[in-house]
């Protein structure tokens, strides 16, 4: 069925809306302005109400089962909003969502240029906030899924993929049997990696380069853009890369620091405190940031990360040690600045 004008610019409109609310940065004098236009919105017309109820309902939809990953799924798309382009993208994405249904959702996250909360959102196995699983694969290998991750897994007599959409995880290939040549393959949107017996970490979150890290054995890289050269290259036991389109990084000593989460720590070298901050939301549920003045400031420091309460602990360690200031507002919204 074809959407009426008025209907679709209602719907725009209730996508507008969502996307503001649900803005990280947003102050709660700004937070309560949205709210107070959004209130008279919806009680102008009886479009504007089924708008906003029909956006509302098909945020439902996207939100996986897992209670724990709520906030963070219903406000994922909003991490393209950071620019005004941005802003339109996630808006329409909402808006399109709301017109096409389920149906079309699904459709969308089957193809390449679904964004990553919605491939996730139809992964076989998630993490949520401050959630971390193990598991075995049929061949032996063993993964580690760090908080906010998601993988899916493909294991026939043709094929041992295991891809990350999104988040970071640690894996300990099995070596291979006599009887099998098939490598394990885990892909990123960037790239794959191709291992026997291995142990590295890797790592992709929004808008960033696929990291990689090897501890034990040695993997081989190559590039997922259609068109760039076929060359892979070597990784071994010791060694990083970055990789991202349509270019392979140097591999570069690593450091222990880049895997420490699999032990339930953070280890912050010379780490930006906004880096930092990102790190510590993964275990806590809300916004958590911090003034741009200060995003830029490094941290250096060993962090048990396995809980909130662990994140309270590190605001107030970062608090004392860099004169700053924390301002809370409810539990889940929380702003660091620098001291009076």
């Amino acid at each position: 069925m074809t959407q009426a004008p008025a209907t679709t610019e209602a719907l725009m409109q209730a996508a507008e809306f969502l996307v503001d609310l649900q803005a990280d940065a947003l102050t709660p004098d700004e937070h309560a302005s949205i709210t107070s236009r959004l209130t008279a919105w919806r009680t102008a017309s009886p479009d504007h109400e089924w708008a906003w109820q029909r956006v509302m309902a098909m945020g439902a939809r996207l939100q996986p089962l897992s209670p724990q990953r709520t906030h963070r799924t219903s406000t994922a798309i909003l991490s393209t909003a950071a620019s005004k382009a941005g802003r339109r993208k996630a808006i329409k994405q909402l808006a399109c969502a709301a017109i096409g249904g389920a149906a079309g959702l699904v459709v969308w996250r089957q193809s390449d240029t679904a964004p990553v909360w919605l491939a996730a959102w139809g992964s076989d196995i998630r993490t949520g906030t401050g959630e971390r699983r193990n598991l075995e694969l049929p061949d032996g290998s063993r993964l580690q899924l760090n908080a906010d991750s998601a993988v899916s897994i493909v294991f026939s007599a043709v094929e041992r993929t295991v891809r990350l959409i999104s988040g970071e995880l640690y894996v300990h290939s099995a070596p291979l049997a006599p009887d099998r040549s098939l490598p394990l393959r885990l892909t990123t949107r960037h790239g794959r990696i191709e291992a026997g017996e291995a142990r590295f970490g890797v790592r992709q979150r929004e808008h960033l380069a696929t990291g990689l890290f090897v501890d034990g054995g040695r993997v081989e890289v190559g590039l997922a853009r259609a068109g760039t050269p076929a060359a892979t290259r070597a990784v071994r036991a010791g060694e990083s890369m970055v990789f991202e389109g349509g270019r392979l990084g140097e591999p570069q000593a690593s450091r222990a620091a880049t895997t420490a989460w699999t032990r339930g720590m953070l280890i912050a070298q010379d780490m930006p405190l906004g880096e930092l901050l990102a790190e510590l939301s993964l275990f806590r549920s809300g916004y958590l940031g911090c003034d741009p003045a200060i995003a830029s400031l490094r941290i250096n420091g060993t962090f048990p990360l396995r809980s909130a309460e662990d994140t309270d602990r590190a605001l107030r360690m970062l608090v004392a040690e860099h004169a700053l200031a924390a301002r809370y507002v409810t539990r889940y919204w929380t702003r660091l600045s620098a001291a009076a």
